[in-house]
């Protein structure tokens, strides 16, 4: 993930090669405090899987936060990107290669400082 700007814009995405598993990009881990208590209504939970963009290929720059991603397909996740060739075979060819998944996100002003 990275962020720039002072508005908190935040641009999150990653490539990823796809194996037999046809799964790409990271698995993130389990988040919570060391020890510590969150009090009720204290936490705000936003789910991120809404507004994504995708590119079955691999994009020169993706990593940036300012770069045009604007033709690439929109959807939501989960999702998987070999739905339609899943099955592999001569007559069904399983794609192999890189992949970007990217979301934009802009972080509410009332959140900016806050962990």
């Amino acid at each position: 993930m990275s962020s720039s700007g002072a508005a908190g814009s935040v641009s999150t995405g990653g490539s990823g090669g796809s194996g037999a598993s046809g799964a790409s990009g990271g698995q993130g881990g389990a988040g919570g405090s060391a020890g510590g208590t969150v009090q009720a209504g204290t936490r705000i939970d936003t789910s991120l899987n809404p507004g994504w963009v995708f590119l079955r290929s691999d994009a020169m720059g993706a990593e940036t936060p300012s770069f045009n991603d604007s033709a690439w397909a929109k959807l939501d996740l989960p999702h998987t990107w070999n739905a339609l060739d899943g099955e592999d075979g001569p007559t069904t060819p399983y794609y192999r290669g890189i992949g970007w998944y990217r979301k934009h996100y802009t972080l509410p002003s009332a959140l900016a400082g806050q962990r």
